[in-house]
């Protein structure tokens, strides 16, 4: 389905690939993606292509219609299980990651054409290069998302099923392969963060990869707290894998110990949870889950301080970039905050293990004056690092406008 809009042209036209609509946005996925397209569309005209589940509400199509000249939806084909097997077949077969298969046979069904190596296209993932595999020359953007070997080698030592953990195994082979032509092919590979950079830049050495962190709208995310603060702890997100693992290891491991020096301490969980990622946790005294929300600043602003107990990750943080913005004092394990220029006890308070972690915890909670500090340090290195409009926008601008143009 195709939707023309009455945005004006500019003299660079691109095609923006991507899962699903960026908006409403719900995961870190979806914010990226749509605050992308915002920055990309001050300069270039936007020709939106989508692969989604379902077909866009009216609503969703007129947000988007601010940024785009066209809307282009294709149905993604692996809603059913038969299908999805399909396309699990279809990629062990072409040694192909899933996603890039499924782009594949979901552009076959819709007698649509893939995007060719010498159109300007930016993609949000990887899998929507398969052209860029016998081409070493392209006008193609790549934004990563997560640096992609180094997301499988989480995914797969975090699987607790044997057979997802297999298939996690043979995937993360497959990506690594794919990765190695894709990154020397494109004409730019952004990462999030320099970590990722330096880990894609092993699989691919001559590929050209700049780094966009995940921004934050500073005008919007900012600080208007509540005082005094109530003794609030405050986590953010869904019930994927990665923040269930993580709240198992803070409500078992680290709350406790904080409960009992401070007892009258909360943990409010916001974002959309399943009704069984819920029922977890109502065993833990003073555990909150709001449901979805529209709006998370109230909960920043009446927060004391914002938890990210991830052991183990990929990528950077969205939802810290945000933390940071809204001026909370972020406590942290070394995971949870990956790829930020953020200093102990400056603009952060790192937490190596449970023990350690719980007293920073309980420092933050015992001591507003630090807080307030580390919380305002925090957003000034959102400030500094992470606007999108002062700062990463007119940087992405100028790296699409350099690829496209075919400058250096």
């Amino acid at each position: 389905m195709r939707l023309t809009t009455g945005v004006k042209d500019s003299n660079i036209r691109i095609k923006f690939l991507a899962f699903e609509s960026p908006w409403p946005a719900h995961s870190g996925y979806q914010k990226r993606v749509y605050e992308l397209l915002r920055e990309l569309s001050q300069d270039f005209t936007i020709d939106l292509i989508l692969l989604n589940r379902r077909l866009l509400s009216d609503e969703q199509k007129g947000e988007l219609a601010k940024y785009v000249k066209t809307l282009n939806q294709i149905a993604r084909c692996d809603v059913s299980f038969g299908d999805k097997l399909k396309v699990a077949f279809k990629a062990v077969v072409l040694g192909l990651p899933y996603h890039t298969a499924l782009i594949q046979y979901s552009y076959a069904e819709a007698g649509i054409s893939i995007p060719q190596a010498t159109e300007r296209v930016f993609s949000n993932a990887v899998h929507w290069a398969i052209p860029l595999q016998d081409h070493m020359q392209s006008r193609w953007i790549v934004d990563q998302q997560n640096a992609d070997v180094q997301y499988w080698r989480v995914y797969t030592k975090d699987a607790r099923n044997p057979l997802i953990k297999f298939i996690a195994l043979l995937n993360g082979w497959a990506t690594y392969r794919y990765c190695q032509k894709i990154y020397h092919s494109a004409a730019r590979v952004i990462s999030v963060c320099e970590e990722d950079r330096q880990l894609s830049q092993q699989v691919a050495p001559a590929a050209r990869i700049e780094v966009i962190p995940n921004g934050v709208d500073c005008d919007f995310f900012h600080p208007q707290r509540n005082f005094p603060i109530q003794p609030r702890i405050l986590f953010t997100g869904t019930s994927a894998d990665r923040n269930m693992k993580a709240l198992r290891f803070f409500t078992h491991e680290v709350y406790p110990i904080v409960r009992k020096e401070v007892p009258q301490v909360e943990l409010v969980i916001g974002g959309i949870f399943s009704a069984s990622a819920q029922a977890e946790f109502a065993v833990f005294p003073g555990v909150y889950f709001t449901g979805p929300l529209p709006d998370l600043r109230p909960l920043y602003n009446d927060s004391a301080l914002f938890i990210c107990p991830f052991e183990d990750t990929y990528g950077s943080k969205l939802k810290v970039s945000e933390a940071l913005a809204m001026g909370i004092c972020v406590v942290s394990t070394p995971a949870g905050v990956r790829g930020f220029p953020l200093v102990d006890g400056e603009s952060v308070l790192i937490g190596r293990d449970r023990v350690s972690l719980a007293r920073q915890v309980i420092r933050a909670l015992s001591e507003p004056a630090l807080t307030e500090r580390i919380g305002s340090a925090g957003r000034s290195v959102a400030e500094q690092h992470l606007d999108w409009h002062r700062v990463l926008g007119p940087r992405l601008r100028q790296i699409a406008r350099q690829a496209y143009e075919g400058t250096k």
